[in-house]
């Protein structure tokens, strides 16, 4: 019998008794080879597939693998491809929110607001005939304002100063008002309802960082916005005996200004028979809309339970601290240089 046997304890005289166990020709020898011509045959090993494995960790089916395979890159696609090629859905928006920094995504408001001014034709020729045409449908042109090209960009946080006179030439009015030129379209119209009154936490973090301020309101500059960026600046300009609502970018209610006829001796002047309209100074703002979108939880839940998304959205402007500051008076700006001419007396109406 071949193996150790027992009492024999030393590892030499085991190593010993296995080599005469196997040496060719002895009987252990004969049983070894006859087993290994019983399995693989007399020409070599068989190509009989080997046994599956009982082990679970090398039991998945190949199917299994590939929809695992399949499943992942549908999760990248929908991670991944919002971050490339923006996020068109409100999952894209979160997605994006999650992997960028502070979670708010930046779009230029005039083209997330859907302005005019942002589907402009290429073509010079062209943008400009539509720019006149535009402006026409607002208001007229001042007679005294040489219509050149324009002076200053879209998007310009102009400050004016209105002047009003008599017949006689007595000033009888003046304010001052700062405008977004062009207005941006209004906000409470949208069927998105796109921006909100109200500042989130994000939104105030941002606002405090950037050193913007939060846009309700684009103002009302009194006259076409087209023709506020083709005035210069510190030259008044004379609108002539017109009625006109100015409002200032910050304030709740506008200013009115109105045409009287009064009768004086034999004559029916109008009162104010002169506005004056200067431009005093300009600042290129930078006007975005800041969205952030978070996952909602259903309220009452005991496990969190997801439901739904929820987007806020706002407009902020910034570049201009010094002038677009809400606690400032309208009375701010200095006096711009040159004098308003004198006034003229304007054509009289005779009564009936």
């Amino acid at each position: 019998m071949c193996g150790p046997r027992e009492g024999e304890a030393s590892r030499h005289a085991v190593a010993s008794r296995l080599r005469a166990c196997l040496r060719p020709g002895s009987r252990r020898a004969r049983h070894l080879t006859a087993s290994r011509v019983a399995v693989h045959g007399e020409h070599g090993p068989s190509v009989t597939p080997n046994p599956p494995s009982t082990d679970p960790r090398m039991s998945y089916h190949p199917r299994a693998r590939t929809l695992l395979w399949i499943a992942l890159g549908i999760a990248a696609l929908l991670c991944v491809g919002p971050l490339v090629h923006g996020p068109p859905t409100p999952f894209g928006v979160w997605t994006q929110s999650l992997f960028l920094g502070t979670g708010v995504r930046w779009e230029d408001a005039y083209s997330a607001l859907g302005s005019p001014e942002a589907s402009l034709p290429r073509d010079p020729r062209q943008r400009e005939h539509l720019l006149l045409a535009l402006g026409k449908t607002e208001g007229e042109p001042p007679n005294s304002l040489a219509i050149g090209p324009r002076l200053h960009p879209p998007g310009t946080l102009a400050h004016l100063r209105y002047e009003t006179f008599d017949a006689t030439g007595a000033r009888i009015d003046t304010w001052k008002v700062r405008a977004l030129v062009p207005p941006l379209p209004d906000f409470s119209g949208q069927s998105r309802s796109l921006v909100r009154p109200t500042c989130p936490d994000v939104c105030r973090k941002e606002l405090a960082r950037r050193g913007g301020v939060l846009l309700i309101g684009s103002g009302d500059a009194g006259l076409a916005a087209e023709w506020v960026l083709r005035m210069p600046l510190a030259e008044p300009v004379d609108l002539g005996p017109r009625p006109l609502a100015t409002r200032d970018l910050f304030a709740s209610t506008p200013h009115r200004v109105f045409i009287e006829s009064q009768r004086v001796g034999e004559r029916n002047l109008l009162r104010p028979a002169r506005v004056l309209v200067t431009l005093l100074e300009v600042c290129p703002a930078r006007v975005r809309v800041g969205e952030v979108t978070r996952v909602q939880f259903q309220s009452g839940a005991i496990v969190p339970i997801p439901s739904g998304f929820e987007t806020e959205r706002w407009v902020q402007l910034e570049g201009c601290e010094a002038l677009a500051n809400p606690a400032a008076e309208n009375q701010r700006a200095g006096t711009p240089q040159g004098t308003p001419a004198a006034a003229a007396p304007m054509p009289e109406t005779r009564g009936d």
